[in-house]
């Protein structure tokens, strides 16, 4: 078995950074019918590693809709199990735009 370098238990690891910098709700939210979820307009700004190792801007603003649903326990909002493929959706929206936005700007100056 392959073992990695010992750490000192002393030593801290460094904290993972989050992806999602802000997510601020961008008005009111529409019931979905025929259930108890909601979809909610939001203002997410995101650092992409992606677009970054690219040499592009790290930072995305991107504003897309989520659904979120009432906890039954604690009636607290939570996000439902389709966040994964809505936060895909709005990550590729947003890199789809920046990238077009640069090949624009590049047009522009190239005229």
């Amino acid at each position: 078995m392959l073992m990695g370098p010992k750490r000192s238990k002393d030593r801290k690891l460094p904290e993972r950074e989050s992806e999602i910098e802000e997510m601020e709700p961008m008005g009111n939210c529409q019931p979905v019918s025929q259930s108890k979820n909601y979809k909610c307009e939001v203002l997410l700004v995101i650092k992409d590693r992606m677009l970054e190792a690219l040499g592009r801007t790290r930072i995305l603003t991107i504003k897309h809709s989520f659904t979120f649903a009432p906890d039954e326990a604690t009636g607290a909002w939570k996000i439902t199990d389709t966040f994964g493929q809505e936060y895909a959706q709005a990550l590729l929206k947003g890199r789809e735009i920046t990238l077009n936005a640069e090949l624009e700007a590049r047009k522009r100056l190239q005229e």
